[in-house]
């Protein structure tokens, strides 16, 4: 797994937390970002409503299409699915 630079607030419930268990809950913090921030699960988590054509697309490969097109046409709508 990479290391990836990123601001984190952690917010705990003590009011001191020792340096050990601070590494311990960014690396917790790391690894649960690292599962949930990939491209397949946002494409399963997301639609694409298309006004021009007037469809909806909801398939893996379609919404990874338009997430990556750089040049996105006026009215295609990226919608999370929650």
């Amino acid at each position: 797994m990479k290391n990836f630079n990123r601001d984190l607030l952690v917010i705990t419930k003590k009011n001191l937390i020792n340096q050990e268990e601070l590494e311990q809950t960014i690396v917790g913090l790391n690894t649960v970002l690292f599962r949930a921030e990939n491209l397949g699960v946002i494409c399963n988590a997301t639609e694409v409503f298309d006004l021009n054509k007037y469809k909806v697309y909801t398939s893996q490969e379609r919404v990874a299409y338009y997430i990556n097109k750089a040049n996105a046409k006026a009215f295609v709508f990226i919608c999370n699915k929650n």
